[in-house]
């Protein structure tokens, strides 16, 4: 018995019920696989076309790279072949004039006109021509030029920086080679009255040019050199800056101004003063001794230039400890180190004692858990400008709470500066 062969068709059923076979499937699927064959062979050409070009590409990056090498070792053997060429033209060959045998003359046999030897063996000399010596061409040197000169002082390491940059206009295959030299001048009177970066001797205030720092600059060089910090470098406000060459000669010098900080005062403890004024007139603020109810964040202070006004925001909550709610009284102090306290200004205005308000007289507030306090006051028409503010809470019976100092900065108003 035979088996069935096995065969598939794709048919379509109609609306109506009727059986459409599809006969042109096989003919879509065979152009299908042929186009995608020939995507493929079109990728792989594509792939191969690509691969050549980058081959190219290579060879010709190569060739270029070998005739940029031929180009700079033609441009240095002209180089070389300029200088040679200068220096033979720098050496004139003698000239030597032979004389003929039957010119020689003795003293015996004198002319009868009475010329003497010389005269008659220099007269052909003088109607010749003097030879031209051709003109030398010297190699021209490359121009340097100093770029941005500062010296610092490291406090840390007690040592004098010297940082600048040094330019040069000549080619890069011919590099300059030299040293550099810093030397700040003291007024007349100060000892001593040169230092230099680097240290050498300096006779007359002026280095020698075979000593200091080794510099090689093609384009351009940043170089730096130190020195030891000398007793007081605040009084070297001059420096000049000397470049020289291999052989020691000058190739540059320039002048700029310096800004050293002078060393720091001793501090010296202060010595307490009693006050003059009487005891009655001074309520001290009793300073906390207790826990303080409360806490504050962070303060700001803003002023008005239209008004003349300052207001200080600060924000001040409970320690969630009090079942009743907190009263007392807040004060903020602005504060000028520089200035003496007779200067600070109070949020509000209360009298200062030894610089600490004297417990009354505050902004009132009466808080529960939170709230923003807003301080302001008329201020000055001019002040030296503030660096922080203390903020102060008292009870209601005077006695401190809390003291808490803030950074700020309140800029000068209408140029006045602080004195010290």
């Amino acid at each position: 018995m035979q088996t069935p062969e096995k065969r598939w068709q794709l048919l379509l059923v109609a609306d109506d019920g009727r059986i459409v076979p599809f006969k042109r499937f096989r003919g879509l699927a065979i152009a299908l696989i042929v186009l995608l064959v020939l995507m493929i062979l079109l990728c792989a050409g594509l792939g191969w076309q690509w691969a050549a070009e980058r081959s190219s590409h290579a060879r010709t990056r190569e060739q270029l790279a070998k005739l940029r090498q031929t180009a700079d070792q033609l441009k240095n053997s002209h180089k070389r072949l300029i200088a040679a060429l200068a220096t033979a033209q720098t050496r004139p060959e003698p000239v030597t004039t032979a004389v003929p045998p039957d010119r020689k003359e003795t003293a015996d046999t004198a002319p009868a006109d009475g010329k003497t030897v010389s005269d008659t063996t220099d007269a052909p000399l003088k109607d010749q021509a003097t030879p031209e010596v051709p003109a030398v061409l010297a190699p021209v040197k490359p121009r340097l030029s100093i770029v941005s000169p500062r010296i610092t002082l490291d406090a840390q390491r007690q040592r004098l920086l010297l940082r600048l940059r040094i330019d040069s206009d000549g080619e890069a295959s011919m590099p300059v080679t030299g040293r550099f030299v810093a030397v700040l001048s003291a007024p007349a009177g100060e000892t001593p009255a040169w230092i230099s970066i680097p240290p050498m001797a300096l006779p007359e205030g002026r280095p020698s040019g075979s000593d200091g720092q080794e510099f090689s600059v093609s384009q351009s060089v940043d170089v730096e050199a130190q020195a030891p910090v000398p007793k007081d470098a605040s009084l070297y406000s001059v420096a000049k800056v000397y470049l020289f060459d291999g052989d020691g000669d000058l190739l540059l010098e320039e002048t700029f101004p310096v800004a050293l900080p002078a060393p720091p005062a001793p501090t010296v403890p202060p010595v307490p003063q009693e006050s003059k004024t009487p005891a009655a007139v001074q309520p001290q603020p009793v300073a906390p001794k207790r826990p303080s109810p409360v806490t504050l964040g962070d303060l700001s202070v803003a002023f008005d230039k239209v008004g003349s006004r300052f207001q200080a925001k600060v924000p001040i909550r409970t320690d969630g400890s009090q079942t009743s709610p907190v009263a007392g009284t807040c004060v903020v102090v602005l504060k000028n180190d520089q200035v003496p306290p007779d200067r600070w200004l109070t949020l509000p205005d209360v009298p200062l004692v030894d610089g600490i308000p004297a417990g009354k007289g505050g902004h009132a507030f009466k808080i529960r858990k939170y709230v923003r306090l807003e301080i302001s006051r008329k201020g000055p028409t001019s002040h030296p400008g503030y660096q922080h503010a203390t903020a102060y809470v008292f009870s209601p019976e005077g006695e401190m709470l809390l003291e808490k100092t803030f950074p700020i900065h309140v800029r000068p108003v209408d140029g006045a500066k602080a004195s010290p």
